[in-house]
């Protein structure tokens, strides 16, 4: 099975938790702030594809989204890869890891990527994020030799940005081989107990599978 970055982050909160989304196939119902963030996404990549507004968004956010669309930016770019990082459909049985790309434009030798992001503010998270998908960009795109993605906080009116040179690009690869590595090699997903128990909808003090 393919992985995402969203099923990593979700291995490194706590293994269990991610065997009972992941491959127990378990849902993990979606609260109030989850779906409003699905509702702002779809609004904005509608108005990003056909240039019209059916949704107010802050002032910062419908600039960043304006120039984006300028731009030739298009929306929800899907990129499959291989385990050596080579371009693959997106449903192959040889995909390795995928990533879906809010927004994308390429004009090769460059390169620019958008992300939306509701709610708070992760910042390590979101740098993992920003690193990973430049990494795919550059992988599947070798007319590219630099790209920049920009994180776009749209309850904060701010954002943040990470460009990557293809010099850095087999480091890169090599880095992310590493950090997906346990999680696919794991057979036990031996469960992680913390103060994120408090929230897990799999927790036993949520009824859920999980035995913390």
């Amino acid at each position: 099975m393919p992985w995402s970055l969203s099923q990593l982050s979700k291995y490194k909160q706590c293994p269990s938790a991610y065997d009972f989304r992941h491959n127990k196939k378990i849902a993990d119902p979606a609260g109030p702030a989850a779906q409003r963030g699905t509702d702002i996404h779809a609004h904005l990549e509608h108005y990003i594809e056909t240039g019209e507004w059916g949704y107010e968004v802050p002032a910062f956010t419908r600039e960043r989204a304006e120039n984006m669309r300028a731009c030739g930016h298009k929306p929800e770019a899907k990129i499959a890869l291989d385990k050596d990082w080579q371009v693959v459909e997106w449903n192959s049985p040889s995909a390795w890891v995928r990533g879906i790309i809010d927004t994308l434009q390429v004009s090769e030798p460059t390169a620019a990527m958008g992300e939306w992001k509701t709610g708070k503010v992760y910042p390590e998270d979101h740098e993992r994020q920003r690193r990973l998908y430049l990494s795919l960009l550059l992988s599947a795109y070798p007319g590219v030799n630099q790209a920049t993605i920009e994180t776009i906080y749209v309850d904060h009116s701010k954002s943040g940005t990470r460009s990557m040179d293809r010099s850095e690009l087999l480091g890169e690869q090599e880095y992310w081989r590493e950090e997906a590595g346990p999680m696919l090699r794991d057979t036990f997903f031996s469960p992680r107990p913390g103060f994120y128990c408090n929230w897990c909808p799999f927790s036993k003090r949520k009824t859920g599978p999980c035995e913390f």
